[in-house]
């Protein structure tokens, strides 16, 4: 017979330091010490509920797919206990688990901690990679899951509901919040000297800006007047000013912008019309991370179709199929089976059938 030993602490035993008030990682120190425990199972009294959620850096709106990167921000409020070695400026990469941190909250019931969970999450910010904090803010004010009527069919149950369609994907008060980062300073400022609302004594100022957030581009039009500006987005427009800043908690570096608002989150970067970034289109696909090539599906010349599996990678100990954006033809294929691949290298560029 085979027997699987686990003697470690589980990643979710600060639930139960929460409840008990005990230091499980004390306690078995001391017993490693050869010490006893403290004390009996009928001694340990359990008070409230508790809540543990883990911040991976992987991206629910992609089948989970593990992300890599440099954490550029990384900030959460500090009535919320949370267990992680990483810091800005740490990289996550393919040799390790993806997980960045704990965040675990205590209240007297079940209700108080799903409310102090949400706020804890809608205060907390990672800048610099796609994580799962979105998909755990949408679970956490799903009605089954805080009425505790959750089992392992839950995600995929509710899947529209914790990854809907615009999952990651910017509203017009995210670009607006960027809009206001970018500028560098808010525009309302009691010194006209210093205000930084682009007034002009004829005329409007008119300014073109382009985002791009998970592969599209988002172009807005922005007419700056005294103490707010006007912008225009998908044919409507809104006035924006210094309360989205209030309304928000965020993180720039570099032209990126990690926006959440009330647990909605949304990474923006400036798009960079003298670079031509984006004109590839659905044509060109790079790696989502480093890796392996398992598999080459096709060849140079090859007809293919929207969605048609071209390869397949392994990273991070996981296979993915890499399938066509576009119908077209392939013109490019600088890969072959047993290739290992730096993150976003070209694995296959499509010329677009545009008939």
């Amino acid at each position: 017979y085979f027997l699987e030993m686990n003697p470690r602490l589980q990643v979710e035993h600060p639930v139960t330091e929460m409840i008990t008030g005990l230091d499980l990682v004390e306690w078995q120190l001391r017993v490693a010490a050869g010490e006893k425990l403290p004390l009996a199972q009928d001694d340990i009294v359990c008070n409230g509920h508790a809540f543990e959620v883990r911040l991976y850096a992987e991206d629910p709106a992609t089948g989970f797919l593990p992300q890599t990167g440099k954490v550029e921000h990384f900030s959460a409020p500090e009535d919320v206990r949370l267990d992680t070695a990483v810091e800005a400026g740490d990289a996550v990469t393919i040799h390790y688990d993806p997980m960045v941190a704990k965040l675990i909250v205590h209240g007297k019931d079940r209700d108080e901690a799903l409310e102090k969970m949400r706020v804890a999450l809608a205060g907390t910010v990672i800048g610099g990679l796609n994580t799962n904090q979105e998909f755990l803010s949408h679970v956490f004010v799903q009605k089954d899951f805080a009425k505790g009527d959750v089992d392992t069919g839950f995600i995929a149950r509710f899947e529209s509901e914790l990854i809907p369609e615009d999952y990651g994907q910017p509203q017009a008060d995210d670009l607006g919040v960027a809009v206001m980062l970018d500028s560098g300073r808010k525009v309302m400022c009691p010194d006209p000297w210093n205000a930084a609302d682009n007034w002009r004594a004829h005329g409007d100022a008119i300014r073109r800006m382009s985002f791009s957030a998970r592969g599209q581009r988002y172009d807005i039009t922005l007419n700056y007047g005294l103490g707010s500006i006007d912008m225009a987005f998908e044919g409507k427009s809104y006035k924006i000013n210094d309360s989205l800043l209030d309304a928000a908690v965020f993180a720039s570096h570099k032209g990126n912008y990690t926006i959440n608002r009330g647990g909605r989150v949304v990474t923006l970067s400036r798009f960079d019309h003298s670079e031509g970034a984006g004109e590839a289109g659905a044509g060109r696909i790079t790696t989502p991370m480093p890796g392996k090539i398992i598999d080459v599906m096709v060849q140079l010349g090859d007809k293919v179709e929207k969605d048609q599996p071209l390869l397949i990678m392994e990273a991070m100990k996981m296979e993915m199929t890499i399938r066509a954006g576009c119908d077209g033809v392939i013109d490019e294929l600088p890969v072959s089976a047993n290739d290992q691949v730096a993150d976003g290298a070209l694995l296959v560029s499509i010329s677009e059938d545009v008939a």
